[in-house]
């Protein structure tokens, strides 16, 4: 949720998934109740447990553990390939922008760009955290060896260090002095994020 609370009142429809805002939540979800009497809004909970919230929803989806990232793709899907999603404001306010082009694929458990995202990562003078998320040893062995950096991951968020502090790494990440502060860190920083764009 990225707006307040309140704003909740204004809503037509409002999905909880995987939390149970009715009791950890009672000042907050009292907009949620407000939402459907005023609104007509209709209350969806997705949790693999029969909550308190779940027993004032109009729509209860039980799931098992680990499946919402399956159960969300598929919504996604539904709504992109039946026309019910807002045109205007996804493409002005969200990342659509980036669909991905034909020829995108998974396979062998690697997703398909895998030499070109490679080649991207190490094109750069500095080289202090990398990651791969995958299904293959071969590809995560295959990573941590042709990867420019001084700390690899495999299925980690890179962000498990602070990687804009310019501290180990490989090429040109740790020279000189160690305490040089915001300046080291603008210095020593370089982000990029690899997409496939349409």
């Amino acid at each position: 949720m990225t707006n307040s609370w309140n704003d909740i009142k204004n809503a037509d429809v409002v999905i909880i998934m995987g939390g149970n805002a009715a009791e950890a939540h009672p000042c907050g979800f009292k907009w949620v109740t407000e939402a459907k009497a005023n609104n007509g809004a209709k209350l969806i909970v997705v949790d693999p447990r029969f909550t308190r919230s779940a027993s004032v929803s109009d729509l209860y989806a039980p799931l098992r553990p680990g499946t919402d990232i399956a159960f969300l793709s598929g919504v996604m899907r539904y709504l992109l390939a039946n026309g019910k999603i807002h045109q205007e404001y996804v493409k002005a306010f969200t990342n659509a922008s980036y669909i991905v082009k034909e020829g995108y694929g998974f396979q062998d458990g690697l997703f398909a760009g895998y030499d070109e995202a490679l080649a991207v990562a190490n094109d750069t003078p500095f080289g202090l955290s990398s990651g791969i998320v995958t299904r293959s040893l071969k590809h995560a062995s295959h990573f941590k060896r042709h990867s420019q950096a001084g700390m690899v991951m495999v299925n980690l968020p890179t962000a498990g260090v602070d990687y804009h502090t310019p501290f180990g790494g490989r090429k040109a990440s740790s020279y000189g002095p160690r305490e040089q502060g915001a300046y080291a860190r603008e210095f020593y920083t370089v982000v990029k994020t690899v997409y496939e764009l349409a």
